[in-house]
């Protein structure tokens, strides 16, 4: 068995890290999608649209926060 050396910094792949990115944004559209629907189909007079924005940017944020870290 080779040993690993934990000195030297490594870093994900570009395509590793594409490729996670799309998994996890998949996972959070399976788990928030109710909440977006809910957000759409409200009847109130309030911007809809500035709300499904800010929704989806700060899903879209989280989700790069995670697949980096």
């Amino acid at each position: 068995m080779s040993k690993i050396d934990f000195s030297r910094p490594q870093r994900q792949s570009a395509k590793g890290l594409v490729l996670i990115f799309l998994q996890e944004g998949r996972k959070s559209i399976k788990t928030f999608w109710p909440v977006l629907v809910a957000i759409v189909f409200t009847n109130k007079t309030r911007n809809r649209w500035l709300e499904v924005a800010a929704f989806l940017l700060t899903g879209l944020v989280l989700t790069l926060i995670h697949t980096i870290l």
